[in-house]
Formats: structure tokens, C-alpha cells, sequence
């Protein structure tokens, strides 16, 4: 189990040669990296990172408990799961990042003067 996790870092590498090799390629290719919906993505991802993982939980748990765990692994929701995920957590992180983060940095720069 110590290195169950081990893959992680190694799509986190790849991941991020891609990233590297997109924006040095050429400039055409750096908008597909540099743009609004990634600014905001960039904004809202301390929000989407405390709550996806409740959310994928519940997403993929809720349906492994409806369909059985045999059933869920051999349908194509395997697949739809994180999609809904990631959506449920950007629209979480919009609520989250409004209500009570965007407050909170508000409240901070007032401090700060």
C-alpha cells in the first residue's frame, strides 16, 4: 500500500511536461493553456481542491451502492462519474470561492490598510 499512490507523481510529472511543452511550442498553442475559462479554473482551485474528494466520494459511491460494486466497474459510468464530479465541484467552488472566500480576501486587504 506505501506505493499505491506512487502513480500519482508520475502523471503529475507527465502532466506537467505537457504543460511545459504547450506553452514553449508556440505561441498558438499557449492559448490553449492562457485563457479566461483557466484564469477562473486558477481562481476557484483552492475552492475545488477541498471539495472534490467529498464529492467523488459521494458521486461514486452512491452509485456503486445503487448498481453493486461488480456492475458499476463494467458501465460506462465509470467514465461519467468524475465528469459529474469535476462539474458538481466548479460549481461548488463558485459558491464557495463568492460566499466565503472572495469575503474573507475583502476582509483582508481592509485589515492590511
Amino acid at each position: 500500500e506505501s506505493e499505491w499512490h506512487i502513480h500519482h507523481t508520475f502523471e503529475a510529472l507527465i502532466w506537467g511536461a505537457i504543460l511545459l511543452l504547450t506553452l514553449l511550442a508556440s505561441p498558438v498553442f499557449s492559448v490553449l493553456v492562457i485563457n479566461p475559462a483557466f484564469a477562473l479554473l486558477g481562481k476557484l482551485s483552492y475552492s475545488i481542491y477541498l471539495n472534490h474528494v467529498p464529492i467523488l466520494f459521494f458521486v461514486i459511491d452512491s452509485s456503486k451502492k445503487a448498481m453493486g460494486s461488480d456492475s458499476y466497474e463494467a458501465t460506462m459510468q465509470v467514465f461519467y462519474n468524475p465528469l459529474i464530479g469535476f462539474a458538481m465541484s466548479v460549481a461548488l467552488a463558485l459558491v464557495t470561492y463568492h460566499c466565503i472566500e472572495a469575503p474573507f480576501l475583502r476582509l483582508k486587504r481592509r485589515l492590511r490598510a
